[in-house]
């Protein structure tokens, strides 16, 4: 009688704040083509949390969890031809505007994987988004969040990425760039108000020039120790703190015991928070 009457309550209670059971969750099934050569994808969430892991067997699987009828996500696929073959397509998208504002049953929880060689593309609105992309051959990566959490793990090896940006409006951003990168060509990281927290300690076989910015907040980078690192501070950045690299103006310089041909150039930039520089041990 007890559990029969708080139902009741329960029921009454959800009655009277209009409140309405969830949809059950949207499963994802994108199976990998068999004559694709690459892949595709892209992600619109509007608000909510997503979270994205490499441990997948199809190209995209998992659930896509969705508040009211008006925000369930639509999926699209299809391929395109390019000059290295076939490339399979797949959207994830969450329809509507200001109604598709995060609630606290909204969540992506998605798996990618299928063995192709893979641009991803990830437009989000608030909540957290969790990349882990340790075991995705990505190519191309790039990220537009708006206000939450930002943390993208690029451990393992990565042997055809190219380019990476990175772009959160308001939240802590995390990335692990800790792993191999032959083909590394562009990387970049900009935020408007947090925290940047950055390990670039990888392994790099290219030289080029990357950027990592603030406008309000503190930056935390840790640089390789077999390549040479240029780190050039803006003027607008005063507080500069670096462990194992040496300072001429406002350039912070790292030369390998090892020689390498390669030049990691890196232009920092925080307008109101303290950067923090230091080499791998």
């Amino acid at each position: 009688m007890i559990i029969l009457l708080a139902l009741s309550a329960t029921a009454t209670a959800a009655a009277c704040t209009g409140a309405a059971t969830p949809p059950s969750p949207l499963t994802v099934s994108v199976p990998a083509y068999s004559t694709a050569r690459s892949a595709d994808i892209k992600l619109d969430m509007r608000g909510g949390d997503l979270k994205v892991t490499g441990a997948g067997v199809e190209l995209v699987s998992g659930t896509l969890a969705y508040a009211r009828p008006d925000v369930k996500p639509e999926i699209s696929r299809g391929t395109h031809e390019s000059t290295a073959g076939v490339v399979q397509t797949a959207v994830l998208k969450q329809p509507g505007g200001a109604s598709a504002m995060p609630v606290a049953t909204v969540a992506w929880k998605l798996q990618l994987g299928g063995g192709l060689p893979t641009d991803l593309s990830v437009s989000k609105g608030t909540g957290d988004l969790d990349l882990d992309l340790a075991l995705v051959d990505a190519k191309n990566l790039s990220v537009g969040a708006g206000t939450g959490r930002l943390s993208v793990e690029l451990g393992g090896p990565h042997p055809g990425l190219s380019h990476v940006s990175l772009t959160n409006s308001s939240g802590d951003t995390t990335v692990d760039a800790s792993g191999e990168y032959p083909a590394l060509e562009a990387f970049s990281v900009r935020s408007t108000s947090a925290a940047v927290q950055l390990d670039m300690s990888g392994t790099w076989g290219k030289s080029f020039t990357g950027s990592v910015v603030t406008q309000s907040g503190a930056i935390k980078l840790v640089l390789p120790n077999k390549v040479n690192v240029r780190v050039v501070v803006s003027d607008a950045s005063r507080q500069v703190t670096a462990d194992g690299l040496s300072q001429e103006g406002t350039t912070w310089s790292y030369r390998p015991p090892t020689p390498s041909p390669y030049m990691l150039t890196l232009n920092v930039t925080s307008a109101s928070g303290a950067v923090n520089l230091s080499v791998k041990k």
